[in-house]
C-alpha cells in the first residue's frame, strides 16, 4: 500500500500536524508492507524533508512553484492530481482543517475515489482500510470501509501520535515541478492581518488548556483565563457559545466544529458541557470544571468539579497559584506532570 500524506496547510513554525499524519501513515504502511510519501505543496525550509523522513516518510516530494507560496485550492488541486496519477496511492491523508476540508473531497471526486471527512482514526483490518469518524454530534462513532481508491481522509488533530523521530532513517527528497495549462488561481492575496496567536502556546499541543464558555459572561473575563494560562504555561480555549459571541477568536474553539485537544489538564470555566464541546476534549487526562449549575453535563466527564461562580473562583485560584510560584517558580512542563 502506498499512502500519501499531504502537508498542505502545515505551519512552518509548528510542524506537529504534519508529524502526526506522517507517524500515523508510517504505522499503517508498516501493517500493509507499504510506503509513505509526504507531499509539501508549498515552499518550505529544506530541513523539513529530513524531519519528515525521521518521523516515517520514505519519500518527501517538495513541490516547487511560485503559485504555491500561498494556499489556493484551485492551484493545489491539479498538483495533487498529478502526484496521484504518478504514484497511484490507495490512501491519502490530510489534516482536517480548512485547507484539508477544502481539498480532500475535490481530490477524491477527481480521482474517482472515496472521501471520509473529520476522521478520528484510520486502521487496517484483514487488509482493508478502516476509517473511524464521530457521528450524531460525537455521541457515537462509526467505522467505515471505503471501497473506491484512493481513499482520501481528512484527519482531526491529535488522532495520530507523531511517534519518536529516528535520525538514522533514510529516505529520498524529490523536487516536483507541476504542469499548468493555464493559471488556475481565482483568488489573490490582498492583505495579511495578523494577531498575537503566534505568541501563544499552541492549543492542540498544549499540556494545559484553560477554556471558557458562556458562563464567563463577557470578553473582559477571558483576560483572567489568559492570566491563568500564562501561569500554567498553557493555552486558552473556548466553547462555541463564547466564540459565536465574539468574545474570543474562532481559532480557539474546542469541540466538534473546532479543535480537538488532549492535554494533561483541561480546565473548563463556565462551560455547560454540550456533547459538541465534550467530543473535542474528552480525551484529556484530567478534566476539572467550574460551573454554577450543579446539574451541568460537564460534571459527568469531569474528574474534579466545583459548583461556584467563575468570577469569584478564578481570582482566588490565580492568587493562590501566584503565591505558590513565588516560593517555588513553576517551569514549563517537559514531561506529563498531571495524572489521574
Amino acid at each position: 500500500m502506498t499512502g500519501i500524506v499531504v502537508v498542505s496547510s502545515d505551519d512552518a513554525t509548528d510542524p506537529t500536524g504534519a508529524m502526526e499524519l506522517v507517524g500515523g501513515a508510517r504505522r499503517l504502511a508498516d501493517a500493509a508492507h507499504g510506503s509513505v510519501i509526504a507531499v509539501i505543496p508549498r515552499l518550505r525550509p529544506h530541513e523539513r524533508g529530513a524531519q519528515l523522513i525521521a518521523h516515517g516518510a520514505d519519500v518527501v516530494i517538495n513541490v516547487e512553484h511560485p503559485w504555491l507560496a500561498e494556499y489556493e485550492s484551485d492551484c493545489m488541486l491539479p498538483v495533487l492530481e498529478q502526484i496521484c496519477e504518478r504514484h497511484l496511492p490507495r490512501l491519502v491523508l490530510m489534516e482536517a482543517d480548512s485547507h484539508g476540508h477544502d481539498l480532500a473531497a475535490r481530490l477524491a471526486f477527481r480521482r474517482g475515489g472515496s472521501f471520509v471527512n473529520n476522521s478520528t482514526g484510520v486502521g487496517i483490518i484483514q487488509e482493508e482500510i478502516n476509517v473511524i469518524k464521530p457521528i450524531h454530534g460525537g455521541r457515537a462513532t462509526v467505522t467505515l470501509v471505503p471501497r473506491n481508491f484512493p481513499i482520501v481522509v481528512s484527519v482531526r488533530r491529535t488522532s495520530f501520535q507523531p511517534g519518536v523521530p529516528d535520525g538514522t532513517r533514510t529516505g529520498e527528497v524529490q523536487t516536483f515541478e507541476p504542469r499548468f495549462d493555464h493559471d488556475p488561481r481565482k483568488v489573490r492575496l490582498v492583505e495579511r492581518a495578523s494577531d498575537d496567536s503566534r505568541n501563544r502556546v499552541n492549543l492542540e499541543t498544549a499540556r494545559v488548556v484553560v477554556s471558557g464558555g458562556r458562563g464567563m459572561k463577557g470578553p473582559e473575563h477571558f483576560a483572567r483565563l489568559e492570566a491563568l494560562a500564562r501561569l500554567l504555561h498553557g493555552a486558552v480555549g473556548a466553547s462555541r457559545a463564547a466564540t459565536d459571541a465574539g468574545w474570543v477568536s474562532a481559532a480557539q474553539q474546542v469541540g466538534q466544529t473546532g479543535r480537538t485537544v488532549r492535554p494533561d489538564l483541561y480546565l473548563a470555566f463556565g462551560i455547560s458541557g454540550a456533547v459538541q464541546h465534550v467530543v473535542g476534549m474528552s480525551s484529556s487526562k484530567v478534566i476539572a470544571a467550574v460551573n454554577t449549575d450543579p446539574e451541568a453535563p460537564i460534571f459527568r466527564v469531569a474528574d474534579l468539579g466545583v459548583v461556584g461562580d467563575c468570577a469569584t473562583f478564578l481570582p482566588a485560584l490565580i492568587s493562590e497559584i501566584e503565591r505558590i510560584q513565588a516560593s517555588e517558580p513553576l517551569s514549563p512542563p517537559k514531561t506529563p506532570s498531571v495524572t489521574k
